[in-house]
């Protein structure tokens, strides 16, 4: 029973870092990169993400490869130490289901999808793999 209580443990400190870390870094992107004002309308949020330069579209793809590698690798030090990677596996999850609900509310590229799932889905199992 105890096991189950840490992996619970793990599962919400690798969500919480992984939304904790996704949405600071895409806070930072428009202070680094000076971008306009982002519109409050999810219908020109499509055309702003279609607007904006190369470097922001890399620098919010770069914060997905961050945030799901730091989700798993905090699920990883949390969970306990026989733990398998369940935790990280739900983390994934929860991760890419976030993700496919931003990609139906905003368009995106078609290549901005594709590497922010692949992210969400396989990053967190790098920070698995790094922690073990």
């Amino acid at each position: 029973m105890k096991n189950f209580f840490l992996n619970l443990a793990a599962f919400v400190a690798g969500v919480l870092t992984f939304m904790c870390t996704l949405g600071g870094l895409e806070a930072l992107i428009p202070v680094v990169l000076y971008l306009p004002p982002t519109p409050s309308q999810a219908a020109d949020m499509g055309q702003y993400i279609a607007d904006i330069p190369l470097g922001p579209k890399l620098a919010i793809e770069l914060s997905f490869l961050i945030a799901g590698f730091f989700g798993g690798y905090v699920t990883t030090w949390v969970a306990p130490k026989q733990a398998t990677p369940w935790p990280t596996l739900a983390v994934a999850l929860v991760a890419t289901a976030g993700a496919v609900f931003n990609f139906i509310q905003i368009p995106h590229p078609a290549w901005m999808v594709a590497v922010g799932l692949l992210a969400c889905a396989a990053m967190p199992f790098m920070g698995y793999l790094v922690r073990k």
